[in-house]
């Protein structure tokens, strides 16, 4: 468990995202695990990309395994050198090489996150820009008004039928969609909102302390 602690933390910042274009609900399921399963069937330099990554992730994984058990190795003789003799020092010099050089990975992989995600950022601010130009608003009301007129004026479902969000499953109006015995419980009561009686939780008691 502690080992698969310290992979996490050096690896947080290894893997990159994958981001695609979508324009409607269909494309948004790509970035769920199926449909990410079949753009990498599909795309041939998605799966180079990906087991490219995941062939340097191996990597780093075994030159961290190495690097811990260098570690294990050099603080088990540093405690057993004779306390602030010059055998100690040396050993915790070496040692704090091998954490300056796990230090380094850490601050590259940050470097690298950073740049892409400066990347993204630019990307998106690219798109943004193109949305606010006259004609892709016109083109976007063009499209929402043959939508929410489908939709019979539901805002909600034809902004999620354009993608843009995701509702959760939809009752019938007026009454709450996981109504159990007359009440709801996200609501805590009734259906229509009324609250419910708060009910107190017993207190779980203090353990008594030991006599000696």
């Amino acid at each position: 468990m502690k080992k698969m602690l310290w992979l996490a933390a050096l690896l947080a910042f290894s893997v990159p995202a994958f981001a695609d274009d979508c324009d409607d609900k269909e494309c948004h399921k790509k970035r769920g695990f199926d449909g990410r399963a079949a753009v990498m069937q599909q795309d041939p330099e998605f799966v180079a990309k990906m087991q490219a990554k995941k062939a340097e992730m191996k990597a780093r994984k075994e030159a961290f395994e190495k690097k811990e058990d260098r570690l294990e190795k050099l603080v088990e003789k540093y405690k057993k050198a004779k306390t602030g003799s010059k055998k100690q020092a040396e050993l915790r010099a070496e040692i704090g090489q091998e954490l300056e050089s796990v230090r380094e990975d850490q601050l590259k992989m940050r470097a690298e996150k950073l740049a892409g995600f400066e990347k993204r950022m630019a990307t998106m601010k690219e798109e943004l820009a193109k949305e606010q130009s006259a004609d892709a608003k016109q083109k976007w009301i063009e499209k929402m008004t043959d939508l929410v007129i489908a939709e019979d004026g539901d805002l909600g479902d034809a902004l999620e039928k354009e993608g843009r969000i995701h509702k959760g499953p939809k009752g019938p109006k007026g009454k709450c969609p996981h109504a159990k015995d007359g009440k709801c419980p996200r609501k805590g009561g009734k259906i229509g909102g009324h609250r419910g009686s708060r009910v107190e939780l017993p207190v779980e008691p203090k353990p008594m302390p030991e006599v000696k």
